[in-house]
C-alpha cells in the first residue's frame, strides 16, 4: 500500500517530538535530580564552606596556642574556650566533657582535647521572642544571687514562656556585688554599662568582641589581675578601670582612640599593650610615680601626641620603642626612669624635651632620623651607656652632651652633623671617632680626657681649639681636608700620640699646638700653612720627623725650636718675616727656601743650623738679628743688612 506524503511528515514530526521529550527530560535530571549539576553544586559549596569554618577555627586555636608559648603559658581546652570568641566574631562556645562545642558562621563544631576541629552540620537558626539588657532588676532571672561567686550569663534564656536573647550589661547591673569573682559574658552582647562591674570582688572576665562599647568606671574598684579589650570596642567612658589597684596586664584593642583615665589609680600596673587606633597620651597618663611597677609598655603604630611626664617616674620600665608616628612629644616623657636600659625614638619626633632626663642606668639609645639636634647635658653622666645610634639628620651636638659616658667606646657620626659643643666627649670611653665632612670647629676640651686613640677628620675645613683633644690617649691624627685656626694647646699632654698626618692646607698654627706630646715620632703636613705662631712646634720632641710639603707663611719666635727632625723648609712668597730662635738648634735642616718677599730675620732664628751646607738670602731681608745664623757652615747674602757675618761660619 501507498503511503501518502503528508502522513508520513505527521508520523516523523510526532517521532520528533516524542524523542526530544526523552531527551529533555534527561537534562532535566541531570540538572535538577538528586544527582544533578545543581544538587552537586550545592553540596559542594556547602563542603567548601564548612572547609573554610573549619580553618578559621583551626587557624585561631593556632594563634592562641602560639601566643600561650610566647608567654609560657599552658594552653588548655579551658583557654581555647576563653579565648576563642576573642578571635572570631560571633562565635558561641561551651564546654563539653573534656572538649568544647559551639556554633560559627551557621555551623555546629567540636573540639576534641587534641584541639582536632569537626565540623557537625548546619546550626540550627536561633530563635527569641526578645533582646534584653541585664540590669539589678532582672539579673536574678539568669541565676544570680548574692551568694554567686561564679556566674555564666546565657547568649539565650527563657523566663515565663518568654525567650531573651542577651545584648547588653547595663548600667550598675552587678555593681557592688561582693562575692563575684567571675564572670563569663556571652558573644550576643554589644555593650557594657557605665558601673556594670563597679565594686566587684571580681578577678577575672573576657570581654567577647562583639562590645561596641563600655560606660564610665565599669570596672572600676574590681579585682582584676588582667584584662584585654577587643578590637571591637570603640567608644569607652572615663575611668573605666579606674582603682582596679590589682590589676597587673592590660591590652587594648585598635577601636579605641582615647584612654580617658581608663587606668587611674592602677599602679600595680606591670605591662600594657595598646591598640594602633590611640593618637594621643594625656599628661602624666602613667607618669608622676604613680605606676613604678610598670616594666614594659607596647605603644601602637598610629599615636601621634605623647604628653608631659607620660612615664616619667616608672622606675620599673627597662625598655621602650616609640612608633614613628609619634611627631609631638611633651616635658621629660621618660623622665626620671632610673632602671630604663633601651630606648628606641622613631623618625617623627625632632626634639627630645628632655625625654631622658635622670634615665642614668640607660645602655642602648637609637634616635630617629627626626632628630636635629642634643642638647647640653642631654646625656652627660651616663655611665652605663655604651651604645648610641644617632640619626642620618641630626646637625648638633650640645656643650658637655655625652661627657662622663664612661661605658661609651663607639659612635658613629653621621654625615649631617656641623657642629660639636665644647666638652662633648669629655671623659667617654670612645676609643676612636671619624668626623665627619661638614663639621666646622672642634671646640675647647671637646675630647679631653676621654679614652680616644685614633682620630680621623675628613670635614672640609676645620678649626680646631685650644685643649680639643687635651690629655687623650691618642696614638694616631689623620685630617684629610683644611684646618682654619690650630689653636695652641689643642693636643696638650697627648703623652701616647705618635703620628700626625694632615693632607691639607692650615690657616694658623698656634702656639703649643703639640705641648708635651713627648712620644710623637712623625708629624706630616702635606698642604700650605699661612702663619706659624710663636713655639708652635717648640715642644715637639727633638727626635720627631716634620715634613711641610707645602710652604710655611710668617713664622713666628721659636716656631721650630730645637726641632732636630725637620729636614727642609720652604717658605711662601707671602711671608714677610722669620722670627727669633725660629729654627733654633734644627741640626738636620739641611735645605731652606727664602722667597724675596722676606725682609726681617731675627736674632738667632737659624741658630745651630748645622746640617744648613747653604742658606741663600735673599737681598730684600733688611733686617738681620744677632746671631741669626750662628754655626751655619755657609751663607750666602748680598742685600744692605748691617752686622755681618752673624755667626756664620762663612758668608759670601
Amino acid at each position: 500500500m501507498k503511503l501518502n506524503s503528508k502522513g508520513i511528515t505527521l508520523i516523523a514530526l510526532v517521532v520528533t517530538i516524542i524523542v526530544l521529550i526523552i531527551l529533555a527530560g534527561i537534562s532535566i535530571n541531570l540538572i535538577l535530580g538528586d544527582n544533578g549539576i545543581i544538587t552537586k553544586s550545592k553540596q559542594a559549596s556547602g563542603e567548601y564552606k564548612k572547609a573554610q569554618v573549619k580553618e578559621k577555627i583551626e587557624m585561631a586555636i593556632n594563634d592562641i596556642q602560639t601566643d600561650c608559648i610566647s608567654k609560657n603559658e599552658d594552653c588548655t581546652i579551658d583557654t581555647i574556650i576563653e579565648k576563642l570568641p576573642d578571635e572570631i566574631a560571633d562565635l558561641t562556645i561551651e564546654n563539653d566533657g573534656d572538649g568544647a562545642k559551639g556554633t560559627c558562621d551557621g555551623y555546629d563544631y567540636t573540639i576534641d582535647d587534641k584541639f582536632n576541629v569537626t565540623i557537625t552540620g548546619k546550626a540550627e537558626e536561633e530563635k527569641y521572642d526578645q533582646e534584653i539588657v541585664i540590669t539589678p532588676g532582672n539579673r536574678a532571672d539568669i541565676g544570680y544571687t548574692t551568694e554567686t561567686t561564679e556566674l555564666v550569663i546565657p547568649r539565650i534564656y527563657e523566663k515565663d514562656g518568654i525567650t531573651y536573647k542577651v545584648v547588653g550589661i547595663g548600667d550598675g547591673a552587678f555593681a557592688g556585688c561582693g562575692n563575684i569573682t567571675s564572670i563569663v559574658l556571652p558573644n550576643s552582647i554589644t555593650s557594657i554599662g557605665g558601673g556594670a562591674f563597679y565594686s566587684t570582688a571580681l578577678t577575672q572576665i573576657n570581654i567577647p568582641n562583639s562590645v561596641v562599647s563600655i560606660g564610665d568606671s565599669a570596672f572600676s574598684g574590681s579585682r582584676l589581675a588582667s584584662i584585654e579589650i577587643p578590637d571591637s570596642v570603640a567608644n569607652v567612658g572615663s575611668s573605666i578601670f579606674g582603682g582596679c589597684s590589682n590589676l597587673t596586664y592590660a591590652k587594648v584593642g585598635n577601636g579605641i582612640t582615647n584612654l580617658k583615665g581608663m587606668f587611674g589609680g592602677c599602679s600595680n600596673l606591670e605591662i600594657v599593650e595598646l591598640g594602633n587606633g590611640i593618637t594621643t597620651l594625656e599628661d602624666a597618663v602613667f607618669g608622676q610615680g604613680n605606676y613604678q611597677k610598670l616594666a614594659n609598655i607596647k605603644l601602637g603604630n598610629n599615636i601621634q601626641t605623647i604628653g608631659n611626664y607620660a612615664f616619667s617616674a616608672c622606675t620599673s620600665l627597662k625598655s621602650i620603642e616609640i612608633p614613628d608616628s609619634v611627631t609631638s612629644v611633651g616635658t621629660a616623657i621618660l623622665g626620671g626612669c632610673t632602671n630604663l636600659v633601651s630606648v628606641k625614638v622613631g623618625n617623627g619626633i625632632t626634639n627630645l624635651n628632655g625625654m631622658l632626663g635622670g634615665c642614668t642606668n640607660l645602655e642602648t639609645i637609637e634616635l630617629g632620623n627626626g632628630i636635629v639636634s642634643l642638647g647640653n647635658q642631654e646625656l652627660s653622666g651616663y655611665t652605663k651607656l655604651t651604645n648610641i645610634k644617632l640619626g642620618n639628620n641630626i646637625k648638633s651636638l650640645g656643650n658637655e652632651v655625652f661627657k662622663g659616658c664612661t661605658s661609651l667606646t663607639n659612635i658613629t657620626l653621621p654625615d649631617s652633623l656641623k657642629s660639636i659643643g665644647s666638652s662633648a666627649f669629655y671623659n667617654t670611653g670612645i676609643t676612636n671617632i671619624t668626623i665627619p665632612i661638614n663639621v666646622e670647629s672642634i671646640k675647647q676640651a671637646t675630647f679631653n680626657l676621654s679614652n680616644l686613640q685614633t682620630i680621623t677628620i675628613k670635614s672640609k675645613k676645620i678649626n680646631i681649639e685650644s685643649t680639643a683633644f687635651s690629655s687623650c690617649p691618642l696614638e694616631n691624627v689623620y685630617i684629610e681636608g683644611d684646618i682654619g685656626t690650630f689653636a695652641g694647646t689643642a693636643f696638650n699632654e697627648c703623652n701616647s700620640l705618635k703620628e700626625v698626618t694632615i693632607l691639607g692646607n692650615i690657616d694658623d698654627l698656634g702656639t703649643y699646638a703639640f705641648r708635651s706630646c713627648e712620644n710623637i715620632t712623625k708629624i706630616s703636613i702635606k698642604g700650605n700653612i699661612k702663619n706659624i705662631n710663636d713655639a708652635a712646634l717648640m715642644q715637639v720632641p727633638s727626635t720627631s720627623i716634620i715634613e711641610i710639603e707645602g710652604t710655611v707663611g710668617n713664622i713666628g719666635k721659636q716656631a721650630f725650636y730645637n726641632c732636630k727632625g725637620i729636614n727642609s723648609i720652604k717658605i711662601s712668597e707671602g711671608a714677610t718675616s722669620i722670627g727669633e730662635l725660629a729654627f733654633y738648634e734644627c741640626t738636620s735642616l739641611t735645605s731652606v727656601t727664602i722667597p724675596d718677599n722676606v725682609t726681617t730675620i731675627e736674632s738667632q732664628a737659624f741658630a745651630g743650623c748645622t746640617g744648613l751646607t747653604r742658606l741663600d738670602v735673599p737681598s730684600s731681608v733688611t733686617t738681620i738679628g744677632t746671631g741669626a745664623f750662628y754655626n751655619v757652615p755657609h751663607v750666602y747674602y748680598n742685600g744692605a743688612a748691617t752686622g755681618s757675618p752673624w755667626g756664620a761660619s762663612a758668608i759670601n
